[in-house]
């Protein structure tokens, strides 16, 4: 195996395992040892997606340059495109990966996610199609299922499908923490803010560095303190209207 090789190996164990500075650093020596490999450049992609899209976005986009039939250079694209706000762009990438591989579970998931995200209300049952496609591929992983849930609580709004979608996903991946984050929002719209709160606790146990989750978590305390705060305004009308009836007309 080329040095090359063996950082961008390196590169792939570090964003498994969240260590994305570790991981550029590997992506950015295996550039200097082959500058025209795609590899170095996906690998860089992924390492600043959560860091620096738009640098991300260019790394994406020379390995799109340097491999345009690599489709992993085309999943790491659409996802620096995303991120960086390219929404055109974004769906295009996404288009192309899925057109390089059409029967990637992967693949059809990254379409329908993107065309959720970056396209028009009207194409949300494009969206929904693709990603059941991923489904029909690959029904035993629980990223698909996740993607499942997301649209049918973001796009159609229907909550109990998605709270089904979410379920699946966490039978198969009990630790999911987006399926639990997800599967708390969806829960909570429907007044269980108990279990929402229980679900987001859990993803914070065993991540304490989770900012989603954490801020999740303060939007439901939030809300939770708001409806108390009414239904205790609301118990004291009730009690002076009360008060009001029985001994108003003695004083």
């Amino acid at each position: 195996m080329s040095d090359s090789g063996t950082f961008n190996e390196r590169a792939s164990a570090a964003i498994s395992l969240g260590r994305h500075d570790e991981a550029a650093s590997f992506a950015s020596q295996a550039i200097a040892q082959e500058p025209d490999n795609p590899e170095g450049h996906i690998m860089l992609g992924w390492s600043l997606l959560n860091t620096d899209s738009k640098t991300a976005l260019e790394s994406a986009q020379r390995a799109v340059a340097l491999g345009p039939d690599n489709p992993r250079a085309f999943d790491v694209a659409a996802r620096a495109a995303r991120k960086a706000g390219k929404r055109t762009e974004a769906i295009d990438y996404a288009t192309r990966y899925r057109e390089l591989l059409p029967n990637s579970a992967r693949a059809n998931r990254r379409y329908g996610e993107t065309l959720q995200a970056c396209g028009k209300h009207k194409q949300r049952h494009e969206a929904l199609a693709s990603v059941e496609e991923a489904i029909n591929l690959d029904p035993n992983d629980a990223v698909n299922w996740n993607a499942l849930g997301d649209i049918q609580a973001r796009s159609f709004n229907d909550k109990k499908a998605a709270q089904e979608s979410f379920e699946k996903a966490l039978e198969l991946d009990p630790n999911n923490a987006f399926a639990k984050t997800e599967l708390a929002y969806v829960i909570e719209s429907s007044g269980d803010k108990g279990t929402a709160l229980s679900l987001v606790q859990s993803v914070i146990r065993l991540d304490p560095t989770d900012q989603f989750a954490r801020k999740q978590l303060d939007d439901i305390v939030i809300r939770f303190m708001s409806d108390l705060l009414w239904a205790t305004m609301i118990i004291g009308l009730i009690t002076w209207f009360v008060l009001q009836v029985v001994f108003g007309g003695s004083t």
